[in-house]
C-alpha cells in the first residue's frame, strides 16, 4: 500500500477506536440529542446525566472506558 493509504487507515482506525467512540457516545451533545429522541419516542423525560450513566453502565462495557 502506498504511504498515504496506510496514513489514511491509521486515522480511520485511530479515529473509530472504541474508546474514542465511547468518548462521543458520551459527550453532552449526543446525550442532549439522544435524551430528546428518547423524549419524541417514548414520551419520558430523562435527565441527561442519568442517560449518561445508563449508556456507560450498561451499553459500554467497562474495558472500553477504562482505557
Amino acid at each position: 500500500l502506498k504511504r498515504e493509504k496506510l496514513d489514511e487507515i491509521w486515522q480511520v482506525t485511530a479515529a473509530t477506536a472504541s474508546d474514542k467512540l465511547a468518548e462521543v457516545m458520551l459527550s453532552e451533545a449526543v446525550l442532549l440529542e439522544a435524551r430528546r429522541e428518547l423524549r419524541r419516542r417514548t414520551g419520558y423525560v430523562i435527565d441527561a446525566g442519568d442517560l449518561g450513566r445508563l449508556v456507560r453502565d450498561n451499553v459500554i462495557r467497562g474495558e472500553i472506558l477504562a482505557r
